[in-house]
């Protein structure tokens, strides 16, 4: 029939057993039906309709923030699915794995594009100003990267803040780095989470973080651990029931050579029970590249993690331009304090800007 031009109407939900009882499939039975049909008929793709116009960072009908996916791996897919998303079954997206069909999860309400799910998806280069400009709440956010002339290595801290005490604050220069320190004294309620040294320097190597694992770092390297051994000892923050995650930098600078590492320590999807570790290794940076990693995926409340591998960002030649950048996308009723600096590679020459939303 479909060589025939014709349009054929299959039935989903329905199969057949061992003894060749008609049967139903079971749930996300429809799913599973199409991607099998378009597994055997070699498809280019499998499209999915559903009332929502694709995979979100949330449920878009609870979670008015969420964000769209244009692309997602079967595996992401498979673990957003096993969490609880009701987009697609999981027995679905395991066939499509399995034979290699790309599934699109589209609306049925409109022409949107949808999502695609596939093998792997290409990291694109994100405009970083509109990563901040359009999430009014990242949190805490930091930025490792080099500059597209290959010269500097470049970092950016900043800090954002919703409660009075977490605004009460200011970066001032400490050492080779900065702390945090309260711009009204008087008003300081609770310093054990916003009062650290987010940047430290020890011999070849700058730490970025957004807590006083900075100085569980520091003391670690000191001592011959590694990036990733030196943070074992800590976990997210104890800050309920956001469980705040903590990320954290390194870079190394050694005989015009630069590489470097990132981490987040988060709770298990918001059960502190237990904490999962990640670090990123990135040995070879290529030119005008960079990686963000920020705290908080949107606002919310609980605020919701940040999910998967440090993004892909723009970076800029010019120190004064990236802070601007940087400072004039953030949510204006929100951020308090950025950092930035530029590290010749040659050289280990730096400069540095700080941005306070208080001045003294």
């Amino acid at each position: 029939e479909l060589d025939n031009k014709k349009i054929v109407i299959v039935t989903g939900f329905q199969g057949v057993n061992k003894y060749d009882d008609i049967t139903t499939l079971g749930r996300g039975g429809s799913d599973t039906t199409a991607v099998a049909l378009a597994a055997v008929l070699h498809a280019d793709k499998c499209e999915i309709y559903t009332d929502v116009d694709g995979v979100f960072t949330a449920d878009p009908r609870v979670v008015k923030t969420a964000k769209k996916l244009d692309a997602v791996t079967y595996d992401e897919m498979l673990e957003l699915a096993s969490l609880g998303a009701k987009v697609l079954h999981n027995r679905s997206v395991e066939m499509a794995k399995k034979y290699g069909v790309p599934l699109v999860v589209r609306s049925s309400l409109n022409n949107s594009e949808g999502t695609v799910v596939k093998e792997e998806v290409k990291m694109e280069k994100l405009s970083l100003d509109r990563e901040l400009k359009e999430n009014a709440y990242p949190g805490r956010g930091i930025v490792i990267g080099i500059s597209p002339d290959g010269k500097k290595a470049v970092t950016a801290y900043f800090i954002m803040g919703r409660s009075s005490n977490s605004r009460n604050r200011i970066f001032v220069e400490y050492e080779d780095g900065i702390r945090t320190e309260a711009f009204d004294p008087s008003k300081l309620e609770d310093p054990s989470l916003i009062i650290y040294a987010p940047v430290r320097v020890l011999g070849d190597y700058t730490i970025v973080t957004n807590g006083d694992q900075t100085d569980t770092i520091y003391d670690g390297m000191r001592n011959g651990l590694n990036f990733e051994q030196a943070l074992r000892s800590r976990e997210f923050e104890p800050d309920a029931p956001n469980y705040t995650p903590r990320i954290s930098g390194s870079m190394k600078i050694k005989d015009g050579k630069y590489r470097y590492a990132m981490s987040i320590l988060k709770s298990d999807n918001g059960n502190p029970e237990a904490c999962n570790r990640f670090t990123f290794y990135y040995n070879n940076p290529l030119a005008g590249e960079g990686r963000f990693i920020h705290t908080y995926m949107h606002d919310g409340n609980p605020l919701p993690s940040f999910e998967g591998e440090p993004k892909l960002v723009e970076v800029m030649d010019d120190i004064n331009e990236y802070t601007d950048l940087i400072w004039n996308s953030l949510n204006e009723e929100n951020k308090v304090s950025l950092f930035v600096r530029y590290i010749d590679i040659a050289t280990g020459r730096y400069e540095t800007r700080i941005v306070n939303k208080h001045q003294k």
